[in-house]
């Protein structure tokens, strides 16, 4: 980093938490990435195993969409590519016959539970205390981020 851009800095704490927010950032995408690549699954992919939360009602294939972002055609061509690794099935909702959901297989409950783990173990999460964690949490919240 430049001088100017130090002493730019020590006046501005804020720019100070924005620089170590991205350095933080890129270092959890980097081990993402990486283990994202182990699995053999895209970002979308991973994304849409991490919503499928065997713990909570089915969602909708089109709240799925809304909560990513994205078009519903695009839930559909990622839900083919892991209906056809066997990872999940196309399933009526349970109270709307007329929507669909996707559920996972239990071939796609291990390696949901197994990639969550691995994206866990590499990040630095793990070494904060349960409440750093809450603080972190509480804060990210804050920032705009979902509880």
């Amino acid at each position: 980093m430049a001088a100017a851009d130090q002493g730019a800095e020590s006046l501005d704490p804020v720019l100070t938490l924005l620089r170590q927010l991205l350095e933080v950032s890129a270092a959890i995408n980097t081990g993402v990435r990486g283990v994202l690549a182990k699995f053999e699954l895209t970002d979308s992919m991973s994304a849409l195993l991490w919503m499928l939360d065997p713990d909570r009602p089915p969602l909708r294939m089109r709240e799925i969409a809304r909560a990513l972002g994205c078009d519903p055609s695009n839930v559909t061509l990622i839900g083919d590519k892991l209906e056809q690794a066997g990872l999940v099935t196309r399933q009526a909702h349970p109270d709307d016959r007329r929507s669909r959901v996707l559920a996972l297989t239990t071939t796609g409950k291990d390696l949901r539970e197994r990639l969550l783990a691995h994206l866990t173990a590499a990040t630095a999460l793990p070494s904060l205390t349960a409440r750093e964690r809450h603080q972190l949490g509480q804060l990210l919240v804050k920032l705009g981020g979902n509880p």
